[in-house]
């Protein structure tokens, strides 16, 4: 399979309907268009259980007998010298968004699953995404070699 770099879930959804390419990576509400329209149909998703918003949609393991669980994760970051007040405020501000009934019944309702961290959790989430995306790299052969 070749993989085609696109700007986004939207343009990559414009390659798919123009028959660019046969598949996208994309959250499923993101797609939730294109399948209501019968332009493509949601193979997997990337959790460990199905998304209740999508119930019909197997997971990666049910779809392929292989346990894996990855997806789109987003978050709030500010530069390394940002003032410590000014970064607690934020998190606090953040958190009581990420945590409030509204935002989860939202995101559920749409399809999105959730999870809020605080800014210690959050940087060990994200060496571990780093670490783990590094050996899949690698292990596709697709890191950047040190010459």
């Amino acid at each position: 399979m070749t993989h085609v770099p696109s700007q986004g879930a939207a343009p990559g959804f414009q390659e798919l309907a123009a028959g660019g390419v046969q598949i996208i990576p994309s959250s499923i509400p993101e797609g939730l268009s294109m399948m209501q329209a019968g332009k493509s149909k949601p193979i997997a998703v990337l959790s460990e259980t199905r998304i209740a918003a999508f119930p019909d949609v197997p997971t990666a393991e049910e779809a392929t007998g292989v346990a894996f669980a990855g997806g789109t994760w987003r978050g709030v970051v500010g530069p390394k010298d940002l003032d410590p007040a000014a970064a607690e405020k934020l998190a606090a501000a953040v958190s009581a968004v990420a945590n409030s009934e509204e935002f989860k019944s939202f995101m559920d309702e749409k399809g999105f699953g959730t999870a809020a961290y605080d800014p210690a959790a959050f940087a060990t989430f994200l060496s571990a995404q780093h670490t783990g995306v590094g050996e899949i790299m690698n292990d596709l052969g697709l890191a950047q070699r040190k010459e």
